[in-house]
């Protein structure tokens, strides 16, 4: 169930009067590790813009959406996407969340190729990224990931985040020792936490202000969250617990480095 391993859970539905869908999705979780991790925004988000999200296209219908980041729970009941096929089955078993499964069985009922659902996901990003570009009111909202950066504030909270990410590229490099990691990637992930630190940050978000190339996006942009719908032209996300301020091409970096096959 995404970041938060949230509980998913089918529901089959019987109605006395007009009818409605066989069957939805229950997403929900309320723990500690909700709370500190701000994972009820999901819910939050789904509150206030599913009804636009679904008419675009973007997102599963939400029947009912709660969430609490003060109490660390959420509550989702969403569209049944059993029919759909998530993207990440058509970019092979180079992925280690592809091992193991059949993939030409996966994908069978929705033909397509890597190339196709690559320009779709792009095409996805460019409508969710064009439909919240520079929507101020957005920075405004608490629940909103890095919101609160973007206002100047918390910066413990920033500081300690570019610390674990830190920490987790330090003990990537240590303990992948079967990972020949291409001199060109480590080059850059090393140059990228060399840059991080609060002033860096309030100079990098002051440049995207004035030049108006903000915008909300997904923060878990990885072929896994996107589910194909049948026919193969459309494509719906999943797990928006990360949703936050930044721009587009974090979206699409995120997409394409979890798509290409190493030798990309």
């Amino acid at each position: 169930g995404g970041l938060s391993g949230a509980r998913l859970s089918r529901l089959r539905v019987r109605y006395d009067g007009d009818g409605g869908p066989a069957s939805c999705v229950l997403k929900a979780r309320r723990d500690a590790l909700c709370k500190s991790f701000g994972l009820a925004r999901e819910a939050l988000f789904f509150r206030e813009h599913a009804g636009g999200l679904v008419e675009q296209g973007l997102a599963p219908r939400v029947y009912h959406s709660h969430g609490s980041m003060e109490a660390g729970e959420k509550w989702i009941l969403m569209e049944d996407l059993s029919e759909a096929v998530q993207s990440g089955y058509y970019f092979g078993n180079h992925s280690p969340l592809n091992w193991g499964k059949d993939l030409s069985a996966l994908t069978a009922t929705t033909p397509s190729t890597i190339e196709d659902v690559l320009q779709l996901s792009f095409r996805f990003a460019a409508r969710f990224h064009a439909r919240f570009w520079c929507a101020s009111e957005m920075r405004d909202r608490q629940w909103v990931r890095g919101s609160d950066w973007w206002r100047g504030e918390n910066r413990a909270d920033f500081e300690a985040a570019e610390a674990r990410w830190k920490e987790t590229w330090a003990k990537a490099k240590e303990r992948d020792e079967d990972i020949q990691w291409p001199v060109s990637v480590t080059a850059v992930l090393d140059a990228a936490c060399g840059k991080l630190g609060w002033e860096a940050g309030r100079r990098d978000i002051a440049e995207a202000t004035d030049g108006a190339c903000w915008t909300l996006i997904h923060g878990d942009f990885h072929p896994a969250n996107l589910m194909l719908r049948a026919g193969g032209s459309e494509l719906v996300a999943l797990d928006f617990e990360s949703v936050g301020i930044g721009r587009g091409p974090e979206d699409l970096g995120q997409c394409k480095l979890k798509s290409g096959e190493r030798d990309d």
